[in-house]
């Protein structure tokens, strides 16, 4: 029986020494509330004492107390790392989003390729965050999902963002001269005042935005889903909109002068006002589409044999005759 007792207590001893005096900072917190976990369990399921031992009941309750005990400090323990993690992941988080809306365009650069690194570049986590005035230039955000970004007067020029996601985003008074943004979408978002020269737009989905008085000189529309989007007093010298999808667009006032509308959809569009001077038209679609008196159109268009109606006064696309 003094053999037994022994034994008992000199695995207790050891395994109070292994957790008060070992050097713990070897291992992390998590490895430690593991270690903790492991125990607690090995000595609920494997302890051992005689069953007709007149204190069988006290050793069984003394177990039973040292299993539960480091059990429930080992769950707490990696309760409170995890905690811990989650917290250090959102400060690291917040601070390379401020460093991404920064004006320092190196620093904002690094922010973004660490953003990248940690997958959070199309994970959720930049939705709807603040990038006012972020100097992104030569950023590339290919397949980014900046849902309802605030990007108004970020400096975006030479972008690449091919198939990014921008449903919803603010980029008045933005720059994006240059910026390459294919197969991007920015449904329902603004381009109020923004300057997209040069930039390359093909295939991406721009329906439903605003784009009153940008300068759109040259930039690339082919195959793009303008769908009653505003392009009101917005200057559109040279661009190129090839099969661009304009059905209910209000282009009113805009400089369309030698621009490209090859086999452009302009049904029911609103060109009021519009300076098409010089412009190619060939196989666009003008059925519906609305003009008047200021418009001013190629030499080569008969607007009314293709289906275009002058009207005076005010237009709404109610009134447009659907095609």
């Amino acid at each position: 029986m003094a053999k037994f007792i022994e034994q008992i207590w000199t695995k207790v001893v050891t395994i109070i020494d292994t957790l008060l005096f070992y050097p713990l900072e070897k291992f992390s917190i998590k490895e430690v509330g593991a270690g903790f976990l492991l125990i607690g369990v090995y000595v609920s399921l494997f302890y051992f004492y005689p069953e007709k031992w007149v204190f069988a009941e006290l050793i069984k309750d003394f177990y039973a107390t040292v299993s539960f005990g480091l059990i429930t400090v080992a769950i707490t323990v990696l309760i409170i790392d995890r905690l811990n993690e989650q917290r250090q992941v959102d400060q690291l988080k917040n601070q390379l989003i401020r460093e991404m809306g920064g004006m320092d365009n190196g620093l904002a650069l690094r922010a973004l390729a660490e953003i990248k690194h940690h997958g959070w570049i199309s994970d959720g986590t930049l939705t709807g965050v603040d990038l006012r005035g972020a100097n992104l230039v030569k950023a590339n955000l290919e397949n980014a999902q900046l849902e309802q970004v605030n990007l108004a007067g970020a400096q975006l020029q030479e972008v690449d963002g091919f198939r990014a996601n921008l449903r919803a985003a603010n980029l008045n008074g933005a720059n994006l001269s240059k910026a390459e943004m294919v197969q991007a979408i920015f449904s329902s978002g603004s381009f109020y005042m923004a300057t997209l020269v040069d930039a390359v737009f093909n295939d991406a989905k721009l329906d439903r935005i605003s784009f009153y008085r940008s300068n759109m000189s040259g930039i690339y529309l082919l195959k793009t889903n303008l769908f009653r989007s505003n392009l009101q007093g917005t200057t559109l010298i040279g661009a190129h909109l090839w099969d661009a999808i304009l059905i209910f667009a209000d282009l009113g006032g805009a400089n369309a002068e030698q621009a490209e509308f090859n086999g452009a959809d302009l049904r029911c569009a609103n060109l009021r006002g519009v300076n098409l001077s010089n412009a190619n038209l060939e196989d666009v679609n003008l059925r519906g589409a609305i003009y008047n008196e200021r418009t001013t159109w190629p030499k080569e268009i008969d607007p009314q044999k293709a289906g275009a109606k002058l009207v005076k006064g005010a237009y709404s696309y109610e009134n447009a005759v659907h095609p």
